[in-house]
């Protein structure tokens, strides 16, 4: 029997460990998991409005209302929710707004955009003057020793020499008083040397407070000051692109949450409906037991569906009760959220793939990450390369305390240096080739990285259009499904038909309708994985506004 077999495909379900079209790790699994969505519930949705959208009744499509200030209104919402634990009503630019607030993770990312953009600032002056002021006090002493034994014996030669030829420079009248005169000087001579110690020794001590000021303009470096300038613009590059890539993956991480209890509440109300369907139809079949018109056989069949559609519900209440708990968690919230804002579906298809290839694939978190890491990695290259070069500076020195400067001390000093090291203790060439290595790894990561963004966008667009595409196409089973229904239900009362036959139609339109619910979801997800993939994560709200269908909301007596 149907109901058997979607029993069935229940416990396979709770078997695989799944809760809903997103396997673990947030991979968005084909279609088909839908279509095991739908058939892990054996139940029918309230034919009262539960699916809305054009064709279905001829309802019209309310517009959905204009969230009001969502960081205001999640704020006072939250408190509210702590006070009084009441269920949070909140629309999805709410939750989303609530979620930036809270999120620890988005919270540490901008801290590390801030310190990348602070290190980029620290280094933007790489290469420029270096001025210095620096005051010191010294106490020093200064010892002189000079030897005057072997001084005395030259300048008394030196003396006697002179003397000697003294008398020669004046006229013959005067050479004899001039050489009488030198002989006394020389006979006196050896007292006055002898006067003279053998050694003069001197020692000074002095206290000298030395301020100055110093320059220092390393104008040639072979390229390092713009490496380190570069190395910090990526890695300020790198940190906004994981911070960008924590918001899409954030904005995801809610729309499963967020659309999955959405699916649930969905899901438990057509458990629910399906319920008091066949409990109807058992209270019809035990009063045509009664009349005689009807086996006490078939009436049992209908006991055995209202038993199953009975664990149905059970079961969609602990689902429900999980995705509950999941959406709170993720929003760290006191208590349940009563999310307002419904499944929906666009009918117009999406714009064409090539669009978003252009304008996303370029500004994917993962690529911006790989181009900054390339980026970075040239940086390095460039710094290998200047440790090969020599380095020129300008430097300089004023000496503000000229009267007590130590006397080898200048008063001022300019100089131009270069500097090349010639022997170091590390091979400057192997790290230039292994810095130009890890270069060539950088760049072939962001050619798969752009090729993997592609194919992930590519991806989310084929699925986004085949929910959507499914979704529209079950319009018409949903029709024929349901006029099915009444035409057994009918034949039944009049004791034409069998209640095998009205409990396969039952079944057959709880399948149709949990497959549109499952086709909107999966749409609603894979729309947002695209707008994610394609960086376009802004555009989710538009497209919430400008759909055609949209699944409203259980109702909250619905909530267990």
């Amino acid at each position: 029997m149907l109901v058997m077999n979607t029993e069935g495909a229940v416990s396979m379900s709770e078997r695989s460990g799944q809760r809903g079209p997103l396997a673990a790790g947030g991979v968005l699994r084909p279609l088909a998991c839908a279509s095991l969505l739908a058939l892990a519930a054996p139940a029918a949705w309230a034919q009262s409005g539960a699916v809305g959208g054009p064709g279905a009744q001829g309802l019209p499509v309310p517009p959905l209302s204009a969230p009001a200030s969502p960081a205001v209104s999640a704020k006072s919402a939250k408190s509210a929710a702590s006070a009084v634990r009441q269920p949070m009503a909140l629309s999805f630019a709410q939750a989303a707004a609530l979620q930036r607030e809270g999120s620890p993770l988005l919270a540490g990312r901008d801290e590390a955009v801030r310190a990348g953009e602070a290190g980029a600032r620290a280094v933007r002056h790489v290469g420029g003057p270096i001025v210095s002021l620096s005051a010191n006090w010294l106490r020093y002493q200064k010892s002189l020793s000079v030897d005057l034994a072997s001084a005395r014996g030259d300048v008394q030669n030196r003396i006697d020499d002179f003397l000697g030829t003294l008398p020669s420079q004046f006229p013959p009248a005067l050479q004899p008083a001039v050489g009488q005169a030198g002989s006394l000087v020389s006979g006196a001579l050896p007292g006055l040397l002898g006067a003279l110690p053998d050694r003069l020794s001197y020692t000074a001590r002095q206290s000298v407070f030395r301020p100055s000021l110093t320059a220092v303009w390393p104008f040639y470096t072979g390229g390092a000051d713009a490496a380190v300038r570069k190395g910090a613009e990526a890695q300020v590059a790198l940190a906004q692109a994981a911070r960008s890539g924590a918001a899409s993956l954030s904005q995801l991480d809610l729309a499963r949450a967020y659309f999955g209890q959405q699916a649930a509440l969905q899901l438990l109300a057509t458990n629910e409906a399906q319920l008091a369907a066949l409990q109807a139809h058992a209270h019809n079949a035990e009063r045509m037991v009664a009349a005689g018109v009807l086996p006490r056989s078939r009436m049992l069949e209908v006991g055995v569906a209202r038993d199953a559609a009975q664990r149905g519900v059970d079961r969609a209440r602990l689902q429900l009760t999980n995705a509950q708990d999941d959406l709170s968690r993720l929003l760290d919230v006191p208590g349940s959220v009563a999310p307002t804002t419904p499944l929906f579906v666009r009918a117009e298809p999406l714009p064409p793939l090539e669009l978003f290839l252009e304008s996303g694939a370029a500004q994917r978190p993962e690529v911006r990450a790989a181009e900054a890491a390339r980026v970075g990695a040239s940086a390095a290259r460039d710094l290998a390369a200047a440790s090969l070069k020599p380095n020129a500076f300008l430097y300089g020195t004023y000496n503000f305390n000229r009267r007590h400067a130590v006397p080898i001390d200048p008063d001022w000093m300019v100089g131009i240096g270069v500097q090349f090291t010639l022997v170091s203790n590390v091979d400057r060439r192997d790290m230039l080739q292994a810095a130009e290595s890890r270069e060539r790894a950088a760049d072939r990561a962001k050619q798969a990285a752009e090729r993997d963004a592609r194919q992930q966008i590519t991806r989310a667009w084929n699925q986004t259009e085949l929910a959507r595409q499914t979704f529209l196409s079950l319009d018409s089973s949903l029709v024929a499904a349901r006029e099915n229904l009444r035409v057994q239900q009918l034949s039944f009362r009049e004791g034409v038909g069998t209640a095998t036959d009205v409990i396969t139609a039952q079944s057959a339109l709880s399948l149709a309708e949990a497959q549109r619910v499952a086709a909107a979801l999966e749409y609603d997800l894979s729309l947002a994985a695209l707008l994610a993939a394609s960086s376009r994560d802004d555009e989710f709200t538009q497209h919430m506004a400008q759909a055609e269908y949209r699944l409203a909301p259980a109702s909250a007596g619905s909530l267990p």
